[in-house]
């Protein structure tokens, strides 16, 4: 039974946890639906830090959220690879993943120590970092989106059919 004859939807969990198992492997190819678990797995885990953050008094949420958000991110660089790989383009390209996180650090220190309002004045200003790291993420969004090859390419079997699906 192949992938195509499955419901993708009763894989989510699994499909999270094998991005998380391949943090640091940009080989192969990864589906469309493997990247939109992860992000639904990082909007999920987000979610429930603020609450435990919440729960517990955390005075600064924002900036545990960041925190956080920079951990889960690190897997995206490889899953970003993959993503190309799916329709045949070069994973060298997924090094604008570390660079838009890198643009966004200095943004986050700024706004780590203010106080509500002040915050939300920074966050509704133009800062140029930060618009450059949403330019490479719209294009991360461009890349997951992307349809991938049908069957085998350059860098290994197509992940919709089969046992090579994650």
């Amino acid at each position: 039974m192949g992938y195509r004859d499955r419901n993708p939807l009763a894989e989510p969990a699994r499909s999270v946890v094998l991005t998380l198992a391949r943090t640091i492997d940009p080989s192969g190819r990864s589906r469309r639906l493997e990247g939109a678990y992860y992000f639904v797995g990082m909007a999920l885990a987000n979610a429930a830090l603020g609450m435990l953050a919440g729960a517990f008094g955390v005075d600064d949420l924002f900036t545990v959220q960041r925190v956080a958000q920079l951990v889960l991110a690190i897997p995206l660089g490889a899953l970003v690879a993959r993503r190309l790989h799916d329709f045949g383009a070069s994973g060298w390209w997924a090094l604008a993943v570390p660079l838009a996180i890198a643009l966004s650090v200095p943004e986050v220190i700024a706004g780590a120590g203010l106080d509500f309002d002040a915050r939300l004045r920074f966050e509704t200003t133009w800062h140029p970092l930060g618009a450059a790291a949403s330019i490479v993420a719209l294009a991360c969004l461009a890349i997951f989106l992307k349809e991938g090859d049908v069957g085998p390419n350059a860098y290994g079997p197509d992940p919709r059919d089969g046992d090579a699906a994650p």
